[in-house]
C-alpha cells in the first residue's frame, strides 16, 4: 500500500522543466529566453515570438517575417526603434512604448527615424498599443518613416500614438 502512494504522490508531483525555467521573458516555440533580444534573434522567419513578462528591447532590425504577441505585457524599445527590411512585422496584444528613440538599428542611413522601412515592409498592430514619445531626440527625427509600397496597420482596437 505505502509504495503505491509514493509512486502515485511521485505521478502527481513532477519536478519544474528546464524549458519553464524562472525569469524568461519570451518563447518561441517551445524554447524560452531570459530576455526578448535573444528570442527575437532565435526567431526563423514566420515565427511568432510570446511575452511571458514584460520586457525590453534594444531596437529590432526586422529582416524575418516575425510576430510579438505580448499576451498583456509591455515592451518598452530602451535604445533603437524598427528598422523594416522588406518584411512584416506585427505587434499583437502588446503594449509597446518608445520614449527618447530617435533611431532605427541601422544608424549608416535611418539615424534620424525612430521607425523605418525599405520597400514592401509592413508594420501591423493587433490589439495592440505603440506609444511614441521625442522627448529628447533631435529637432529633425521622424517618428514613422515610409516609402515604397509599405504599409502600416491598426486593427482589432490598435492603437498609436506620436
Amino acid at each position: 500500500m505505502g509504495v503505491l502512494l509514493t509512486a502515485l504522490v511521485l505521478t502527481l508531483v513532477q519536478a519544474p522543466s528546464a524549458a519553464l525555467a524562472e525569469g524568461n521573458v519570451a518563447r518561441v516555440g517551445d524554447v524560452e529566453y531570459a530576455t526578448f533580444d535573444k528570442a527575437f534573434a532565435a526567431a526563423a522567419d514566420g515565427q511568432t515570438i510570446t511575452l511571458l513578462a514584460d520586457a525590453t528591447t534594444g531596437g529590432l532590425n526586422v529582416s524575418k517575417d516575425v510576430t510579438v504577441d505580448g499576451g498583456g505585457h509591455t515592451l518598452t524599445f530602451v535604445e533603437k526603434g524598427i528598422a523594416l527590411w522588406g518584411k512584416s512585422l506585427t505587434l499583437k496584444n502588446v503594449a509597446a512604448t518608445m520614449t527618447g528613440i530617435g533611431s532605427t538599428p541601422y544608424t549608416a542611413e535611418w539615424g534620424w527615424m525612430t521607425i523605418c522601412a525599405s520597400k514592401n515592409a509592413s508594420i501591423t498592430l493587433d490589439n495592440a498599443k505603440l506609444s511614441m514619445d521625442g522627448t529628447g531626440t533631435g529637432n529633425n527625427t521622424h517618428a514613422i518613416y515610409l516609402t515604397g509600397n509599405n504599409k502600416l496597420n491598426l486593427q482589432n482596437g490598435s492603437v498609436l500614438t506620436v
